[in-house]
């Protein structure tokens, strides 16, 4: 699985990163392992690091199941998720995931520089 991820119990935050090919259902996997285990807690905020991706392989009878799960996470009380685009690459990829999270009643932001995640979490303290 290309994605690793680092859960920082102080903060509340979750880093991810992604590297290599992503599918679709290792999206699903990532989440379902992360809704299934019992370290997030309410407001916690996901950090998806996208700049390592070299493809993104979608899958149509995946994304109704990611959005389901999505939706799970409001419910755990994910307050934001940040996904940090820093090339044009990874700005793509999150292009095609954006519209998974427009129901979603977190926060949903793309990041194109470090100073923009920094900005953000700054503004939360």
């Amino acid at each position: 699985m290309p994605i690793a991820y680092e859960y920082f119990e102080d903060a509340n935050i979750l880093e991810l990163k992604v590297t290599g090919e992503l599918k679709s259902r290792e999206i699903v996997d990532y989440f379902q392992l992360l809704l299934d285990g019992d370290f997030l807690r309410e407001g916690f905020i996901e950090i998806v690091d996208l700049n390592g991706v070299t493809d993104f392989v979608l899958r149509f009878t995946d994304l109704e199941k990611i959005q389901q799960l999505t939706g799970q996470f409001q419910k755990a009380g994910q307050k934001a998720t940040l996904m940090c685009c820093y090339n044009q690459r990874a700005r793509g990829v999150s292009a095609m995931m954006n519209p998974l999270y427009l129901s979603a009643k977190f926060t949903f932001l793309i990041c194109e520089t470090e100073a923009d995640k920094d900005a953000f979490l700054e503004s939360l303290s």
